[in-house]
């Protein structure tokens, strides 16, 4: 969950669950959002070209639940000011010095942390929603272009930890782990394959 929003829990896999079909369907949605993979647990992205957030995942098994948190360091709109330039030069820790980067608009973030050791990702994602009572589901089509990888995420939420964990019993997801995006961002940077050029794409069909 995230501080004071609903409780997450995130599967990946190769196609959208077909019970959701029976869910009362929500909007849909289609994006592009530049990840930054740095320490695990820390999420850094710049969502749709306009804003950039920064999260940092902890283990909420402190809570009595068994579900783990995520607490938004930052949401900001661009351009970003000096405490948003701070707080995210902090994060991205030995990859950049101070004063480095260039927070002018989400290009010239972009430019400024075109860094070699520092691992990143366009990522389109085709979103769509569904409902269920009170629990809301995300499915979303990932894929990576650069690195030739795709996958179906789904995010399941609910104010009620026990609602979730009766649902996810439900539909047999009870004994999975919960993984977040960028721990199937770093899985994929690991098995990455080089993208295949539009012509070959064209002559293989």
């Amino acid at each position: 969950m995230r501080d004071g929003e609903p409780f997450q829990f995130g599967v990946f896999m190769r196609e959208a669950p077909r019970f959701l079909n029976g869910w009362r369907q929500g909007p849909q949605s289609a994006q592009w959002d530049r990840h930054y993979l740095v320490a695990p647990g820390t999420g850094i992205r710049i969502i749709g070209g306009e804003r950039i957030e920064v999260t940092r995942r902890g283990d909420g098994r402190r809570h009595g639940q068994g579900f783990g948190t995520e607490t938004v360091l930052l949401n900001a709109a661009f351009p970003l000011d000096w405490m948003a330039l701070t707080l995210l030069e902090r994060q991205l820790g030995r990859h950049v010095r101070k004063g480095e980067i260039d927070g002018d608009s989400a290009q010239s973030l972009v430019d400024s942390l075109a860094i070699d050791d520092l691992v990143q990702a366009s990522v389109l994602k085709r979103s769509r929603t569904a409902f269920h009572g009170t629990i809301i589901a995300t499915t979303t089509a990932l894929s990576v272009p650069d690195w030739n990888a795709s996958a179906i995420g789904v995010m399941f939420e609910a104010a009620n930890p026990d609602a979730l964990r009766a649902l996810l019993n439900a539909v047999g997801f009870g004994n999975r782990q919960h993984r977040d995006l960028d721990d199937w961002l770093r899985q994929a940077y690991r098995d990455r394959r080089p993208a295949v050029p539009a012509e070959r794409r064209a002559h293989a069909a």
